[in-house]
């Protein structure tokens, strides 16, 4: 079922018409109940995509090992490689067990996702986005990145050359099989140092825990992921109605939102559906015009903030905040952009303060004190 992805969601659809809405607080606020069940899910979650990764790997190699006469082969005489031998049926099986364990981590994603919803009781059944909400839900479990965010102009990986975003994708993807291939390698070094015996098959088995280990950050991935997903909607609408209310007639300020939006992109260098609505909302609420292309950098920015009012600043450095959080996580490169902000004397905020923030945002705690409060700008 899950390997037709219209079949997967149609059924992902269906799990959450048994779920009640929720009447108690923002899905952006996590009470203690439902931290405690969000934790047992994910510790559940690590345990299986580990046992998934490991059975994967033991049963690559077991078989082959006790019973080799299981997988017959081949010989096929090659102009270039003389007398080569074909393991066609130990390839078919490699396939087998690649395509079964896709299946239960696919399934698993699902109702770790579902799960989690389920718990916040998101989304809504009377909000107008509901079944948008379930669809985006649906692409984080299964790992999918939309590019919605181009349809205002906005472009993450602009003045990236082809050559190194072709690079950098391929070796994500190959990340694991990379490990494993490495570790093997520097494992035969040291053990044929010590001239053991059948050394290769405690090579074999060590890739359990290259694999295992994958597949639990993959999950921790995906738990990360579904819960911003549940909470960033609401967030984003909180502090855009916010700026609204204190700066609908600063023209100025109107004019940058989607700039903003532009330089938060390029400092993640990736898309996001969080971005994707943080850009709709500011879209629909200031009444902005959309871009076919934003092109401004972070030089450019700086300069026309510094002809802002300071409360047009104050909400000009929350955007951009709330923009570098809302995807759950801040890396370095981003904290570099944040560091070079503070450095020009547009604020005062530290690396500490971004990531007290990052901590409230992502354990379900809120983001009043960044809202409310006033930040020092200088």
């Amino acid at each position: 079922m899950l390997f037709n992805e219209k079949s997967a969601q149609g059924y992902f659809h269906t799990l959450f018409a048994q779920n009640k809405s929720n009447t108690l607080d923002a899905y952006y606020h996590l009470n203690k109940a439902e931290q405690r069940k969000i934790k047992k899910i994910r510790q559940r979650g690590l345990w299986y995509s580990a046992l998934f990764g490991a059975l994967g790997v033991i049963l690559l190699y077991l078989p082959i090992h006790i019973y080799p006469k299981l997988f017959p082969t081949f010989s096929l005489e090659l102009p270039w490689a003389g007398k080569t031998v074909i393991p066609w049926a130990y390839f078919l099986y490699m396939v087998f067990l690649a395509l079964a364990e896709i299946y239960a981590l696919t399934w698993l994603n699902l109702m770790i996702v579902y799960a989690i919803a389920r718990v916040c009781r998101f989304p809504d059944k009377k909000d107008e986005h509901y079944d948008a909400h379930i669809r985006m839900l649906f692409e984080a479990s299964l790992d999918k990145t939309n590019k919605l965010q181009k349809q205002f102009g906005i472009n993450p990986l602009a003045g990236l050359s082809p050559v190194r975003l072709f690079v950098v994708s391929t070796l994500f993807i190959l990340k694991a099989t990379l490990s494993n291939l490495l570790v093997k390698f520097l494992l035969k070094r040291t053990l044929a140092r010590f001239a053991l015996v059948g050394y290769a098959y405690y090579v074999d088995y060590f890739s359990v825990f290259i694999f295992a280990g994958w597949n639990m950050y993959a999950t921790h991935v995906v738990v990360r992921e579904a819960k911003v997903r549940v909470m960033g909607p609401s967030l984003i609408q909180q502090l855009v109605q916010h700026l609204h209310k204190i700066l609908k007639d600063d023209v100025v300020f109107k004019e940058v939102l989607l700039d903003v939006l532009q330089v938060i992109a390029v400092a993640k260098r990736n898309y996001h559906h969080n971005h994707y609505l943080l850009a709709h909302e500011l879209v629909k609420v200031f009444e902005l015009p959309k871009l076919e292309e934003i092109a401004v950098n972070e030089e450019q920015l700086l300069e026309k903030m510094g002809t802002m009012s300071d409360e047009a600043q104050q909400g000009i450095a929350k955007l951009f905040i709330l923009g570098l959080l809302v995807d759950g996580s801040i890396s370095m490169r981003e904290i570099s952009f944040a560091t070079n902000f503070r450095e020009r004397g547009i604020w005062s905020i530290t690396t500490a303060q971004l990531r007290q923030w990052e901590h409230d945002y992502t354990t379900g705690k809120g983001l009043d004190s960044l809202f409310y409060e006033p930040l020092v700008l200088r």
